[in-house]
């Protein structure tokens, strides 16, 4: 029977991996390419953590699957919430593989928390507070991992940037050796271990290796040697019944600036901002998080309970003088929501409206520019029927805004930046602002394979959604028809005609518990210090 290892470097891109790998500073990779397939796998819009590793489990884009970013808002409200895997709206590639038997190992997955039960092991991802049976499947397995691994860290989280070069590559060490535990101590048919340093990494080292800036120009390759070495292990001890798969959700590049877009938009004269003293308890709390140590930060978790988690939900409800805002911005990337009469609780906008707001914003957000520049920062403006099919539709945002150049890091934060539209530079968190962004994501990661069934050379035309049926016809099963990707045949040669089937359970999915208040707590704060929050 052919097993499957999938390996995750989240945020890899080929504009790194291959001239090191050409130059013989990454050999495995360069062995991979060699000898096996490669390209390059496109994301999704947004080219977003959240959104594109969901997209990779369910091979499906986000209309279907629903989850838009890291935060979503209430249906009815203007309350915002953490997502994860149990708003999901469709079953995931484990899901299948388990129905035909298959076990499978999970770790460091995104958007696979609160866990559920599996034919197998998974242990959360950066979106899991930490190591708890809402994390980690078995539960019993939290004791073997622990004593195995003691110090075992699931993202993490500094201010200066020695300890984070430091702790990004124990993050490293600790994923390759529970890899290794994994594969040679439990069953599986598929294992799939993700690698999330490569993408703090880039975060906070990519300016410093383009700039050759010395005494961090070459971090950002030690951590690929490292994960690198990791690689080679597993290529050397691959038999002939057993494939791997390379890939990241998205790749990386140079960070130009930062655009507060909730500021264009207010300078559009599309809403209106409270003045921040207004905020009360959401700005209060803000300035905890940033200022307070550890140690008050957790005691206050503890104390204020479920206050704190109403925090977000101030930061929007409070920021907007809702009865002259026709439209904000919420989350990554400038997604933008409308305050549309009947549908908000403060709406202005009547649906008969809405088509003409829509031009309005539209032309208004073409117009961008950065400082100094005639080149448009905006390709297009998508109306959330047109960019997403599904049942999901109705959980997007209104408007998409689909980026030319991602250089930029989109903040929809008004405490952010002052009243400046774009700012040079970004820090990583509220927590640790004397740590800048200097990297940030693009549209195009990396795909490689090698094994059984797959034709080396060159990979064309890859997205992340045509994984899980390629996975599932690598495994003999058949493909279930609302899935969006198509089977790549460069990762399947020779396994003849795929079946597809009809789904009879789908719309049951996402209905398990989810996350008590401490957990989404701990979610929210490691969420933000990396950045995804801002």
């Amino acid at each position: 029977m052919n097993k499957l290892i999938i390996i995750g470097w989240d945020g890899a891109t080929w504009d790194l991996l291959a001239p090191w790998a050409e130059a013989g500073l990454l050999p495995n990779v360069a062995r991979l390419r060699r000898e096996g397939a490669y390209g390059p796998l496109r994301s999704t819009i947004q080219p977003l953590t959240a959104v594109a590793w969901s997209s990779f489990l369910t091979g499906c884009q986000p209309g279907k699957h629903g989850l838009y970013d890291f935060v979503g808002r209430v249906p009815g409200r203007y309350d915002v919430r953490l997502t994860g895997r149990d708003q999901r709206q469709v079953p995931d590639l484990w899901h299948y593989l388990n129905q035909a038997g298959h076990p499978i190992i999970a770790v460091n997955v995104p958007m696979m928390v609160p866990v559920t039960p599996v034919n197998g092991i998974v242990v959360g991802g950066i979106d899991a507070p930490g190591l708890s049976p809402q994390t980690v499947y078995p539960a019993g397995f939290i004791t073997e991992l622990q004593a195995t691994l003691p110090h075992y860290c699931i993202a993490p989280s500094e201010r200066s940037l020695p300890n984070w070069e430091k702790a990004l590559h124990a993050a490293i060490t600790g994923r390759g050796q529970l890899l290794h535990h994994l594969q040679t101590n439990h069953p599986w048919d598929c294992l799939m271990v993700v690698f999330s340093a490569t993408d703090i990494g880039q975060h906070v080292f990519f300016g410093h290796h383009l700039r050759q800036a010395a005494p961090y120009a070459a971090t950002l390759l030690r951590l690929y040697q490292q994960c690198d070495t990791i690689l080679g292990q597993l290529l050397d001890n691959l038999d002939g019944d057993t494939s791997l798969i390379l890939m990241s959700d998205h790749g990386a590049g140079p960070l130009a600036g930062a655009i507060h877009i909730n500021r264009y938009l207010e300078a559009g004269g599309f809403l209106r901002q409270v003045p921040a003293g207004d905020w009360g308890l959401a700005r209060l709390l803000r300035w905890g998080k940033r200022y307070l140590p550890a140690g008050a930060r957790a005691y206050l978790r503890r104390r204020l309970g479920n206050v704190r988690d109403r925090v977000e939900s101030q930061l929007v409800a409070n920021a907007y003088d809702w009865d002259h805002t026709a439209a904000y911005s919420l989350g990554s990337y400038g997604n933008i929501y409308f305050n549309v009469r009947g549908r908000e609780p403060q709406g202005i906008v009547d649906p008969a409206g809405i088509d003409d707001l829509a031009a309005r914003l539209t032309t208004h957000l073409l117009a961008l520019r950065a400082p100094g520049s005639n080149e448009p920062l905006v390709k297009r403006v998508w109306r959330r029927e047109e960019l997403y099919q599904g049942p999901a539709v109705d959980r997007a945002p209104d408007l998409i805004i689909e980026w030319a150049n991602l250089a930029y890091e989109v903040r929809a934060r008004f405490g952010a930046g002052g009243q400046a539209i774009f700012a040079p530079t970004m820090p990583l968190n509220d927590l640790a602002p004397e740590t800048l962004l200097t990297g940030t994501h693009r549209m195009d990661g990396i795909l490689a394979a090698i094994g059984p069934h797959v034709q080396p050379g060159p990979i064309a035309n890859a997205h992340i959604t045509d994984l899980a049926p390629t996975i599932l016809h690598r495994f003999a099963r058949p493909v279930p028809q609302h899935m969006d990707g198509r089977i790549l045949p460069e990762l399947s040669a020779g396994l003849g005609q795929a079946t597809y089937m009809v789904d009879e359970a789908l719309g049951l999915a996402g209905t398990p518990a989810g996350l008590n208040d401490q957990d989404a707590a701990a979610i929210e704060e490691r969420l933000r210090s990396l950045g995804y929050l801002g």
